[in-house]
């Protein structure tokens, strides 16, 4: 089914506060549900995080930080996860690092995972094009420039001109959105590629500058 992206991701929409309390409902009526795929911003001190622990398995969380250096993040999650695999992030200031994962200890409030950084970025101001990049399950990165064509519960369709591999983590983003995701499917259609992706978690705003 296609449909109208406007409705889905709101563009441009201003960075507020971190951690603001949401306003309360309109007194004339109930607050409109809010789509998965609109954007939010992660709260102060979180991380949007999500990891491949085997080929095809992916885990998602938003993890609590409690280190943070130029070269490994250490976050506290619900769950595990397992070691040595490639991890994706978008930070609470809405830059996004790759990595892998180095140790994931129970410490008694949860599982705290350290995290060993081999890329940060920051979004490129004024970005019109939808950018599509990926992360294998060997760690490897690469990019292209894509076209949205369908989503539907809680997934994307899109176009790229390359060929992606799955399963693989991906990060869509575009002009005012980003989400992390996992490709499911990737076939040849009119000269492109269809690429399938699972969205995991949520749609986060995205800066329109680099800090």
């Amino acid at each position: 089914m296609r449909v109208s992206f406007s409705s889905l991701w709101r563009k441009g929409k201003p960075k507020p506060e971190l951690a603001k309390p949401a306003p309360p409902p309109a007194p004339n009526g109930p607050t409109p549900p809010r789509s998965a795929l609109d954007p939010v911003w992660p709260a102060a001190g979180t991380a949007a995080v999500a990891w491949m622990s085997e080929p095809g398995v992916f885990g998602w969380a938003t993890a609590d930080l409690l280190e943070r250096t130029p070269a490994s993040l250490k976050l506290r999650l619900e769950q595990p996860a397992e070691t040595g695999r490639p991890a994706w992030l978008i930070l609470d200031d809405g830059a996004d690092c790759t990595g892998k994962t180095l140790s994931c200890e129970n410490d008694g409030r949860g599982f705290a995972v350290e995290i060993e950084l081999a890329r940060k970025s920051q979004p490129q101001e004024d970005t019109t094009l939808t950018q599509l990049r990926w992360l294998d399950a060997q760690g490897n990165l690469a990019h292209a420039t894509a076209s949205l064509r369908n989503a539907t519960e809680g997934r994307i369709e899109v176009r790229s001109g390359d060929e992606v591999p799955s399963p693989a983590i991906a990060l869509l983003a575009g002009k005012g959105f980003q989400c992390l995701g996992a490709v499911r499917g990737c076939q040849s259609l009119d000269g492109r590629w269809a690429v399938e992706i699972e969205v995991l978690g949520e749609a986060y705003s995205r800066p329109q500058s680099a800090s």
